[in-house]
């Protein structure tokens, strides 16, 4: 690779390491909830070797509050914090490593997909420029979401396998101990895993044959490493949160096709006609393709302002051209087989959002990253090579010439200059006004409040902080860095609500119905709640809107 391909290739990766590590630990704004959770179980682990909940070493999964989110993150942010101790950068540091190992094996995979081009080493580092710059990408990387480990995991086990097709089996064992870890990392990677193996068993059948005591190893040892997973298949650790987010869980619908049966004279016919599993399969076809709306593609995004900014969509505007040309040319121009896996890989990361509810969905699909940004990638380098006149040829005189030129220079640099454009609009945004917007989605206003209850905890007899917000109990322990043993021993005796604690010290988390007469209490009261008493202070979100009020109760 010639020294400008080395040139660029290293600020590639500086982009990739500045755009996630930038204000990491103040951007976005505080921390969601369930990354205080993890933070706080991270931080459990590493004081006593017990969860909060007093579990030894959870393997499968961590309770946490009651939605069993599986381990490996939980493991990571814990050797973070023994060097950094517990803070917001310490939780999300795990995921902006994994960010920018994304941003490196896409260009890797990249190396692997455009092997056989000419014009390959430009490709690599387009797809690291591309896949540095994403906004789907970037979002993830800079907060304690356990998919965006687990795509880097994925990512790793992909690049790995088309390793394993340049004569290299021994990446088959490595490719199953990845993919074992990003299903131990999050819950669409339980599907998603399985599905691109088979699919690229089938795709790769000859080299499968021929390695098949390579692959038949790397199964097993992949079925070893999950089989506390299958042993635990039916238990709340693991099938909790689908019965959570499952689209098929309604019953509405099956009431509806029940009366169309009955309706029909509930005959054989009527039977197999209103069947719950067209509802089913239709349902899974429409949340699948509600990932392919425009709107979510390319204009806002997910409508969860902690999956989005709500101003670009999970790609720029100018990439429905370069994804388009990319799909188109992928087939013709590259190894057919090759070209097909980017887009099998795209299309299955899909599956587990089909599955669920609340489409189209970034997060649960973020196991898709970065297959259609070296699409996208791909796409760009056609359009640009397309567009460009052809090579000068020794008759080429004058002012033809010139404008051959001047044609081959503004072609690239228009591309570039207009993605440059929609990429620095985002990012000003991101560390700028979305800061403001989103605050209350980030649930800002938590360490604030946490901090004035501290100051004031022996003041009180009892202190009463809503749960309107959801899980007060994790910030009190996370910013105040409780000992875990203590809150271990409280665990056992303390009311809780699916796996919350509901008392701590004289701390109640929750509002009673009214306070006792000569009971000097602290109410930590919500956005419209009231229960008599004086306001002692506001605490507000960065758009102004009320987010706690402390009241004391005289």
């Amino acid at each position: 690779m010639e020294k400008q391909k080395i040139s660029l290739l290293i600020i590639t990766i500086f982009l990739a390491v500045f755009l996630r590590f930038y204000k990491l630990g103040k951007v976005p704004s505080s921390l969601y909830w369930e990354e205080a959770a993890l933070g706080y179980d991270a931080y459990s682990i590493l004081k006593t070797g017990k969860d909060f909940h007093g579990n030894i070493f959870p393997i499968v999964a961590f309770e946490s509050f009651g939605d069993f989110k599986p381990s490996s993150y939980f493991y990571a942010a814990a050797v973070s914090e023994f060097f950094l101790g517990l803070n917001q950068f310490a939780v999300r540091l795990p995921s902006a490593l994994a960010g920018i190992g994304i941003v490196a094996l896409s260009m890797l995979i990249a190396k692997e997909i455009f092997g056989s081009q000419k014009h390959k080493n430009s490709l690599i580092v387009l797809s690291g420029l591309v896949t540095a710059l994403s906004p789907w990408a970037l979002q993830f990387s800079r907060t304690a979401f356990e998919a965006n480990l687990a795509a880097f995991f994925s990512c790793l086990g992909i690049w790995l396998l088309l390793m394993a097709i340049k004569k290299r089996p021994f990446y088959f064992l490595l490719a199953a101990l990845s993919f074992a870890f990003s299903i131990y990392t999050y819950h669409s990677a339980r599907i998603f895993a399985p599905l691109l193996l088979i699919s690229y068993a089938l795709l790769f059948l000859k080299i499968v044959k021929k390695q098949w005591k390579w692959v038949l190893a790397s199964a097993l040892l992949g079925t070893v490493l999950i089989l506390p997973i299958i042993f635990r298949i039916k238990d709340p650790q693991i099938s909790h949160r689908f019965q959570e987010t499952s689209a098929f869980t309604k019953v509405a619908p099956i009431v509806e096709i029940n009366k169309k049966r009955e309706a029909d004279g509930n005959t054989i016919l009527s039977r197999i006609l209103h069947h719950r599993y067209w509802y089913y399969g239709e349902t899974f076809l429409k949340n699948t393709l509600s990932h392919f709306d425009p709107n979510f593609l390319f204009i806002k995004g997910d409508e969860n302002m902690r999956h989005s900014t709500g101003q670009v969509g999970i790609f720029y505007l100018p990439d429905a051209l370069f994804l388009l040309v990319g799909v188109l040319f992928l087939g013709t121009t590259l190894s057919k087989k090759k070209g097909l896996f980017l887009i099998i890989w795209w299309l299955l990361a899909l599956v587990p959002a089909g599955l669920t509810k609340a489409v189209p969905h970034a997060l649960r699909t973020l196991l898709a990253v970065p297959a259609p940004q070296i699409i996208l990638s791909y796409g760009v380098w056609k359009f640009i090579r397309r567009t460009c006149p052809p090579r000068l040829t020794p008759s080429g005189v004058g002012r033809r010439v010139r404008h051959i030129r001047l044609i081959k220079i503004f072609i690239p640099a228009a591309v570039f200059a207009i993605y440059a454009f929609f990429a620095s609009r985002h990012l000003y945004d991101y560390f700028g006004d979305y800061q403001r917007r989103a605050s209350w989605d980030w649930q800002y206003g938590y360490k604030e409040m946490v901090q004035f209850v501290s100051k004031n905890q022996k003041n009180y007899e009892k202190i009463y902080i809503t749960r309107s917000l959801g899980r007060p109990s994790m910030y009190f322990f996370f910013y105040n860095k409780i000992d875990p043993a203590k809150v271990q021993q409280e665990e056992k005796k303390a009311p809780k609500d699916q796996g919350e604690m509901l008392r701590f010290e004289n701390i109640i988390f929750g509002l009673p119905d009214k306070v006792l007469k000569g009971q000097k209490s602290l109410l930590v009261l919500g956005p419209g709640e009231k229960l008599e008493g004086q306001i002692l202070q506001e605490i507000k979100d960065k758009n102004g809107n009320l987010v706690f009020n402390m009241v004391v109760n005289k």
